[in-house]
């Protein structure tokens, strides 16, 4: 997995509302494919570690970073402050 620089431009993929396991696995895949450095979920996205998901990102879902935003406003509001 590659660590992203503190300094450095870093692309994020922010996801809301994905609770199709088909579809999540195919971000995760696409994101990998367009370099995306991290992806974002908010509480309503199904679990991107379910089989099915992990099947269909080709297994991309556990070499990329990720995480699930508990308060969806506050996590962009830190990420605009913190990355622009």
């Amino acid at each position: 997995m590659k660590r992203i620089q503190a300094d450095a431009a870093c692309t994020v993929l922010l996801a809301t509302g994905i609770t199709n396991v088909d579809n999540m696995g195919s971000l995760f895949r696409n994101a990998a494919a367009f370099g995306v450095d991290a992806v974002i979920l908010d509480e309503d996205c199904c679990d991107p570690l379910y089989r099915k998901a992990i099947r269909v990102s080709m297994g991309h879902v556990l070499g990329m970073p990720w995480a699930i935003a508990e308060d969806w406003i506050s996590t962009l509001r830190t990420l605009r402050d913190h990355w622009g």
